[in-house]
């Protein structure tokens, strides 16, 4: 049931898939190495949905998703980072600090010198969004992308080189009555860009 997702930065793309419960990422990226073999991402024990995955100009990826472990009984948000040649860079790093509540749906998007941002939905409620460094270092706390309404979710997000970034969602008063939003957001996290 997972999705499959293409994105295009330069001549670089990286295709996503599900493999069993393990996310696997290939990437084919010029003039980088590319990914010879799917890699293992999450980690063993748990479950984990979801994925997406940004690439910067040097062939570097990060991939996100969400799930929990074990008899966690909330979910959260995931990301790794990868070199060019498919090698880990660090281990996975929990992207939400907010613990309480189901984080979901993670979307990533890479700036060219490696800085990322990831959106997520939190109980289908809320919209969040955190930037990270090219090390994984975060650069800003959780920001609230639109308030909270009885549908906010699916996020969608794009970064620019000076880190400022826009987040889309699915928003709405209920179900069936939905709408499509959108926020600019500056390098720091403040709304407006």
């Amino acid at each position: 049931m997972g999705r499959r997702n293409a994105r295009m930065l330069g001549s670089a793309a990286v295709l996503l898939t599900i493999v069993g419960i393990v996310v696997a990422a290939r990437a084919a990226a010029a003039p980088a190495v590319p990914f010879s073999q799917p890699v293992a991402v999450s980690p063993a024990g748990g479950y984990f949905l979801g994925p997406d995955v940004a690439v910067d100009a040097a062939g570097n990826a990060v991939v996100v998703w969400f799930g929990g472990h074990g008899d966690a009984p909330n979910l959260e948000i995931y990301a790794q980072r990868f070199n060019a040649a498919g090698a880990p860079l660090g281990a996975p790093v929990t992207v939400n600090a907010t613990t309480r509540g189901q984080q979901r749906r993670p979307a990533v998007a890479m700036a060219a010198d490696g800085s990322f941002v990831v959106a997520w939905d939190s109980d289908a409620r809320s919209v969040w969004a955190r930037r990270f460094a090219a090390d994984g270092t975060p650069l800003t706390d959780e920001v609230a992308v639109g308030g909270v309404a009885a549908v906010n979710l699916d996020p969608d997000v794009a970064a620019a080189a000076d880190g400022s970034f826009v987040v889309a969602w699915q928003r709405g008063a209920r179900v069936g009555s939905d709408a499509i939003a959108v926020a600019a957001f500056a390098a720091d996290g403040a709304p407006g860009s």
